[in-house]
């Protein structure tokens, strides 16, 4: 996938354009799922479209006709359009005339796509590839999460675990991100405050996103036993995200430092007798589980020293 590291997209003010990043990864995630490697035109025109829309940071628009154009012309991508001749990957009506007249069936080359199928050390490697040269400084897990690359599984393939190759997920490297994103923004925000009706320190969204990831769901206090079995109207679990030493009273928007509690366990920890000692625990359990999924990650795989 030599390809991957040459792609040729457009720089704008020092950023590239997110049309063939995402239109990679929604493929890579299709094969990685077993899902069928070439798909209608109209399928891609709405699914790609709406990443595009949503996650293209840099003024993409819902035209997947771009990164579809240029990565069958570098070879990345196979179109089926009865002998047409595949149009280069600039103009604007025209390029899009010509995919509404074709409907071309399309998705990865069949070696690309049995790559990304079958063997964990690449999908890592090239997944690895895209989000350092093309996600550098943004939030992408829910990008990840919505194409099916967020889940540790993407590194898992049958024989590779036995010849010598680690390889860490993409949790750990969301983990890792995310925590530089919180330390950037504890750097440039120390000391500010918004004024409401009150004053409030700024806090970190990317922090906070940390926790939730890293916590997997449940309430990190090791002895809970109140988990609320309800979830949010949106089928997230009741959790809420304490910063161990409160925030007001200095405590860093570090997620080192930070827990998500159920509500029962965030009350003890903010009232309870033995709140001290829980706190305590909670430094423990936070700087434990920061420790394992943060420092020098790579999601590329890597040899075993």
């Amino acid at each position: 996938m030599e390809q991957v590291s040459k792609l040729h997209v457009h720089w704008s003010e020092g950023l590239p354009a997110l049309y063939q990043p995402i239109t990679l990864l929604w493929a890579t995630g299709r094969a990685l799922r077993g899902e069928p490697r070439l798909e209608t035109w109209d399928v891609t025109r709405l699914q790609v479209g709406d990443l595009l829309v949503r996650y293209g940071s840099r003024g993409e628009r819902a035209r997947p006709d771009y990164p579809v154009a240029a990565l069958t012309n570098v070879g990345l991508w196979e179109l089926q359009a009865g002998g047409a001749s595949i149009p280069k990957a600039h103009g604007d009506t025209e390029l899009e005339r010509w995919f509404r007249r074709h409907s071309p069936r399309g998705g990865l080359v069949q070696p690309a796509y049995e790559l990304m199928s079958d063997s964990g050390r690449t999908r890592v490697a090239v997944l690895h590839q895209i989000i350092s040269v093309f996600f550098e400084d943004t939030d992408y897990f829910e990008l990840l999460e919505e194409v099916g690359l967020s889940d540790v599984g993407i590194a898992a393939a049958v024989g590779e675990a036995t010849d010598g190759w680690i390889c860490s997920s993409p949790l750990e490297e969301a983990y890792r991100r995310l925590c530089g994103l919180a330390e950037r923004g504890r750097v440039k925000n120390d000391g500010r405050r918004v004024t409401t009706t009150t004053d409030k320190p700024v806090r970190s969204a990317a922090a906070r996103r940390a926790v939730l990831l890293r916590c997997n769901g449940e309430c990190e206090n090791p002895s809970c036993t109140g988990a609320p079995d309800d979830v949010t109207v949106a089928g997230a679990p009741i959790l809420e995200i304490d910063h161990i030493q409160d925030l007001a009273k200095g405590g860093p928007d570090d997620p080192a430092q930070m827990a998500a509690l159920c509500p029962n366990c965030h009350a003890i920890k903010t009232r309870g007798r033995n709140r001290e000692e829980l706190r305590q625990t909670l430094f423990g359990v936070a700087r434990e589980r920061h420790t394992n999924l943060s420092p020098g990650l790579h999601l590329l795989c890597r040899r075993r020293a």
